[in-house]
């Protein structure tokens, strides 16, 4: 077994020169972060080499260089990069996540080659893959693959991370094709982002735009589910603490600041991006010299931006406003010898990156929105012994920022605000810089590259692959069922449950009273011989009773708190301890009060509280706060309670009381040689874990589940159970009726 990873970008440069090809290592930081994962063992990455290569021979000597580290090169031609790369990858999905959606071009051509290029790396990557395999896609240039890869492989655990930021749902359902590009990395069974507000954004897009059920950070799609979680990116901190130390990068830095004439120097380093807030900043630097003269000839703002598709519209013209801004600002203060901005447009080598950050006093990180932003973890890691000083200044919209809070922190469109941080940072005494750096510093060198490798590879791990657990019932199940119950020596045990799987769910309780149909079925299951039929609901126990208690059936209310035999009535597990329902029904009033669309339904030994009439697009966020509220109360711990979600209900109750418990007694008393189960919901799963595996469990909808079998709807449901219930034959001896107090 083996990890692929899969990227947009191998992590080299191919490079055409006078000398012929060259192949150069790249110093991203997916490149850096997945260091100590690749190459080890039999591990691959497949990715584009970043190249145009149209001639078929160059095309064999670089998959044949390339292969030598394990890398498998995937050919673009001019076309695909053009549309899938820099048409919809960066002219669609980037300005959408980065809330610019004026920069955005819907273009279905670039739709149509995006879709193309995902399936391209899907026919090169099964050539690799084997049973067991782990395959880690990354970032948003291949949305689509984790579900295309799901397609054709069941046995492999997929995991997909998205570099950048996940906007709100209302942002991304601006995208024509946004259910492709949900649905797609819901074919992962993990999906990783930099902060759990990304985290929220996504699941929130999928419940909004999709209609999934979210639960306890997983999203259910169709028969499998993908698990989402935050797991913020780190550095290589060592490596640029050593580099940092490194004489040549002290004597540089040294340099830097004798050439500047010891000034203050605030440092500035981006790729030529709009989201980075490069502008902003410039004007930031100009308050601050209108706001305080004397920083002139004593500050020195020095901004190195790395090019990046300049020859896009968009980033062309960012680059001249750039130009510009520096330019005003330097012709509205600098004198002879004296510049207030020192703006280089070019890539340096890390040692003199290094360097930079050593020398300057004041590092400036103000993103308009970013994914996480690593500049500012650099900083950190290059001033982090104790002697060193340094202030970093960071825009709360770049995902660092919520492991960052000791520094200072900036809305980056508050100009005046940017000014005075600039200000403070410079102003700021040694002995409150050292101590922030060193708190910092032990964040950044805990929680590295490698401790986010690791958390998001063991969080992988975990999560089951998507194989078949189980089928969809038809005409040969319904057979089977019939032959079984015809071939029978000993009795039948059937366990159906009521709301939304014999009926529908309506939006208040009490009108979901069993139909005549219902009725019909199960009076002719229970008059089959040799047939005991337990009704086994989460409803309370008056309901049951006044519905069911005349058919002669068993009954299970409140998730198996009562129970009804025919020939003895009602019992129940105890006096139920109700100490703990008026604190919960507290939290769960004031929702209410804030939304009384929704309802609380107290039963003996729990408490509901029932939202199938509020706002969809409200009701996770809301469920979820409220179950928040609830999980912190004390009497929740101390009573040994739980949490049921259910379909749009709530419901609180003790956790010795489960239908499995219920379901587990009727088993044993019975001894059946047949038993089938029928549930649609979360509660359900507790009576199909306790069953024999021979037995006959179904699920009502297609979600994650412990059944064998599977229908689609309630109305589907209800039609199986009523072909099954047609008249088998009476050369079955008669057995004694059912009674869970017979020895």
């Amino acid at each position: 077994m083996k990890t692929i990873i899969i990227s947009n970008r191998l992590p080299v440069k191919v490079k055409r020169t006078d000398k012929g090809l060259t192949i150069t290592e790249s110093e991203g930081g997916l490149a850096t972060g997945l260091g100590s994962l690749f190459p080890s063992e039999n591990n691959i990455w497949i990715g584009w080499p970043g190249l145009e290569v149209t001639d078929k021979e160059e095309q064999v000597f670089i998959t044949k260089e390339l292969l030598k580290q394990n890398l498998i090169p995937l050919f673009l031609t001019e076309n695909e990069v053009e549309c899938f790369y820099e048409g919809f990858a960066n002219e669609i999905i980037w300005p959408i996540c980065h809330y610019r959606p004026s920069y955005s071009i819907f273009d279905r051509k670039s739709w149509l080659f995006y879709r193309q290029v995902n399936k391209k790396f899907l026919s090169l990557a099964e050539q690799y893959i084997k049973e067991g395999d782990t395959i880690w896609i990354h970032d948003y240039h291949l949305m689509l693959l984790p579900s295309l890869l799901r397609k054709k492989f069941s046995d492999v655990r997929i995991g997909y991370f998205q570099h950048i930021p996940f906007p709100s749902h209302e942002v991304f359902k601006l995208i024509p094709w946004r259910n492709e590009l949900l649905e797609g990395i819901l074919g992962a069974d993990l999906a990783g982002f930099h902060t759990e507000d990304d985290v929220h954004y996504f699941q929130n897009a999928c419940h909004r735009i999709l209609n999934k059920k979210i639960s306890k950070n997983h999203i259910f799609n169709s028969n499998r589910k993908t698990k989402t979680a935050a797991f913020p990116m780190g550095i290589d901190a060592e490596k640029f603490k050593k580099i940092s130390q490194e004489r040549r990068t002290n004597v540089q830095a040294k340099l830097l600041k004798r050439h500047l004439h010891q000034n203050k120097i605030i440092l500035s380093i981006d790729r030529l991006d709009y989201s980075k807030g490069i502008v902003e900043r410039i004007k930031a630097i100009e308050e601050l010299l209108n706001q305080y003269p004397e920083y002139k000839e004593k500050i020195t703002f020095i901004q190195l931006i790395v090019p990046s598709r300049d020859t896009v519209k968009q980033y062309k013209l960012l680059k001249d406003e750039i130009d510009r801004s520096v330019g005003e600002v330097n012709s509205k203060f600098a004198n002879s010898h004296w510049a207030p901005i020192q703006y280089f447009y070019n890539s340096y080598p890390i040692d003199k990156v290094c360097a930079l950050y050593k020398a300057a006093d004041v590092c400036l990180v103000t993103p308009i929105r970013d994914g996480m932003n690593l500049v500012c973890k650099e900083f950190v890691a290059c001033n982090s012994t104790e002697d060193s000083n340094g202030v970093l200044i960071l825009s709360e919209m770049a995902g660092a920022a919520e492991e960052m809070r000791e520094t200072i922190i900036i809305n980056p469109n508050d100009i005046e605000q940017m000014a005075q941080a600039i200000h403070k940072g410079l102003t700021m005494n040694l002995h409150e810089q050292q101590v922030t750096l060193q708190s910092l510093a032990e964040k950044i060198f805990k929680n590295d590259v490698n401790e986010w490798l690791k958390n998001y590879m063991n969080d992988l791990k975990k999560t089951t692959s998507d194989k078949p657990s189980k089928t969809l019932i038809s005409e040969k199940t319904i057979e089977l069922v019939k032959r079984k119950l015809r071939s029978r020596k000993k009795p039948s045990l059937f366990f159906l449950d009521y709301d939304g799987t014999l009926v529908g769910f309506k939006n208040d309780p009490k009108n979901a009273a069993p139909t005549k149909e219902v009725i019909e079925l199960l009076t002719s299951l229970k008059e089959t011989e040799n047939n005991h039929v337990v009704l086994i609901s989460g409803r309370d126990q008056p309901t049951m009773d006044e519905w069911f208690s005349s058919l002669g059936i068993h009954l299970v209310a409140e998730h198996g708190a009562w129970r009804f035999d025919p020939n003895k009535g009602w019992e129940t597990l105890g006096t139920p301890n109700s100490d703990w329902k008026p604190a919960i029904k507290k939290i769960i009033q004031k929702t209410i009060d804030l939304h009384p669309q929704t309802f609380i339904e107290e039963k003996t030994y729990s408490l509901a509280w029932h939202y199938r009439t509020l706002n969809p697009t409200k009701a996770a966020t809301i469920k979820s706060e409220l179950e928040r509220k609830i999980l912190n109360l004390k009497e929740y711990t101390i009573n040994k309670l739980e949490i049921m979600d259910g379909d749009k209900v709530l419901e609180i109750k003790p956790n010795f009381i489960d239908k499995g418990k219920a379901a587990r007694s009727y088993i044993d008393k019975l001894n059946p040689e047949f038993i089938l189960a029928i549930g649609d919901d979360y509660t359900d799963e507790n009576t199909f874990k306790v069953l024999p595996a021979h037995a006959f469990s179904i699920k009502v909808g297609n979600k994650p589940t412990l059944a064998r079998y599977y229908c689609n709807s309630q109305k589907e449901a209800l039609n199986f159970l009523k072909q099954i219930s047609e008249p088998i034959g009476k050369n079955t001896p008669k057995q004694p009726s059912l009674s869970l107090n017979q020895k």
